[in-house]
């Protein structure tokens, strides 16, 4: 899960550094991308948005055979970070993510937004069950 997934540090550095991982074979054949952000796209047209940027950042040629592997594990969320109703989306996106892709529950949580974003997105989290406390201290 990247929040925030529309801006800079994404297209930039993640991405790449993924598609890099992807090429050396260093990423789980169980993997897949939820990105969230308030911007206008749908899974489709933020694939094809980053396909195109991309190439424009990667420190090496990314091979389109690793690129399409990439690319079909890429998802949308579209909302905003306090609004409970996308954060019902996320949760359906991540059963589908997760059915279709065998991840197994395994999730990685990621705020590309500042740390202002970072209360509002676990207690939208916790909403949702997706995090959880353990010791007195909460985990997404």
């Amino acid at each position: 899960m990247i929040f925030g997934a529309t801006g800079d540090l994404t297209k930039r550095k993640l991405i790449p550094a993924l598609c890099n991982l992807a090429a050396d074979n260093l990423l789980s054949k169980q993997f897949a991308i939820i990105g969230f952000a308030g911007n206008e796209y749908t899974t489709e047209s933020f694939r094809k948005t980053l396909s195109d940027e991309i190439p424009k950042y990667s420190a090496t040629k990314i091979d389109p055979a690793t690129w399409a592997w990439f690319a079909e594990r890429i998802y949308y969320v579209r909302g905003d970070f306090q609004d409970p109703e996308a954060y019902k989306r996320l949760s359906q996106q991540i059963t589908e993510v997760d059915k279709q892709h065998n991840t197994g529950g395994n999730r990685f949580f990621l705020s590309g937004g500042g740390p202002s974003l970072f209360s509002p997105i676990v207690k939208q989290l916790g909403q949702i069950g997706m995090t959880k406390e353990e010791n007195g201290h909460w985990h997404a």
